[in-house]
């Protein structure tokens, strides 16, 4: 089969990351064609896969460009990826006998998506042949648009990959090649810099820790795309703790291809975001031997088990 895979960007993020390690196992494992539409490139762009860039891919889809599309590439099969494919599905579904439709959809946070783009409407939801959410707590929230063709199918990864660079790697040579303590407990933070992911009150909380527990050798690291408009904000953050003497203790880096030697250096993962649906990073973090401190919101609940597999925090409690 031929299949087309429809990604808004190509960033080292969880929905992109997600699409591509699909597009790659049906590619190795199943023997497909899979050729990937974006509007851009990224750093995803180097995934193995044949790629196609359109810019009005997501922003600006037309008739025209859909028939096009369907004629030149022929796929048997499109899976287009996010809730801010909406239009891209209209376009598909305009010309006359295209192939079956999949709808990813990551975005737990309905209700502003429906605020800000007007012209998304529930009727959409009807015309995929199926509409797939990563965790069964993502799906509830849109289960009222539910015509019978929502599925849940849980995020994965290549969780062997992961495991063995991390029980294989020499952490103290690891920490040295990134620059960190080798002697220190090291809890990392994965993921884009925005005030969905916590990261000013991860920093906020860390602070109060290590100004109430004696001294101890703890660092964190916060790894992630940093957009302009929020550095300010971790800029902030990182003022209050040098104000009290603690700012070497906070790591900021940016995002990464070696994301595995990251894990691979670390003591704790956490994850405090506010909104989640089935976060890659705890997956990988998991899959890494880390143990996951975790704010219990979306999928996540699903995902760490309490005391087992991780620790769950309050949702209405970011600051872990």
């Amino acid at each position: 089969m031929r299949l087309l895979f429809c990604s808004h960007n190509n960033e080292l993020e969880g929905a992109p990351k997600q699409l591509m390690q699909i597009a790659n196992m049906l590619k190795n494992h199943g023997k497909h064609e899979c050729v990937v539409l974006a509007p851009k490139k990224g750093p995803l762009k180097e995934s193995g896969l044949a790629q196609v860039t359109i810019r009005s891919l997501y922003k600006n889809p037309t008739s025209k460009m859909a028939r096009n599309i369907l004629k030149k590439l022929k796929p048997d099969l499109i899976l287009i990826n996010t809730i801010l494919g909406y239009k891209l599905i209209q376009e598909f579904n305009a010309v006359p006998d295209h192939p079956p439709i999949v709808w990813l959809i990551h975005e737990s946070e309905r209700t502003f998506y429906f605020d800000k783009y007007k012209d998304l409407t529930p009727q959409i939801f009807a015309t995929p042949t199926k509409v797939v959410f990563p965790c069964k707590t993502t799906q509830k929230i849109y289960e009222d648009l539910d015509t019978g063709n929502f599925q849940s199918i849980y995020n994965g990864i290549d969780a062997m990959s992961f495991a063995t660079l991390s029980s294989g790697s020499d952490k103290h040579a690891l920490r040295v090649k990134h620059n960190l303590p080798t002697d220190a407990l090291i809890v990392t933070s994965v993921g884009s810099f925005c005030f969905r992911k916590s990261q000013i009150e991860l920093i906020d909380a860390g602070i109060e820790f290590l100004t109430k527990v004696n001294n101890p050798e703890v660092h964190f690291l916060l790894v992630g795309k940093m957009a302009p408009a929020f550095a300010p904000h971790i800029d902030s953050a990182l003022k209050r703790a040098d104000e009290l003497k603690l700012k070497e203790r906070f790591h900021i880096r940016p995002e990464t291809t070696e994301i595995k030697e990251i894990y691979a250096l670390s003591d704790i993962a956490i994850c405090n975001s506010y909104i989640e649906a089935f976060p890659l990073v705890t997956l990988e973090a998991m899959a890494s031997g880390l143990p996951v401190v975790a704010v219990d919101v979306g999928g996540i609940g699903e995902l760490v088990i309490n005391d087992i597999t991780g620790f769950l925090c309050p949702s209405n409690n970011a600051k872990i």
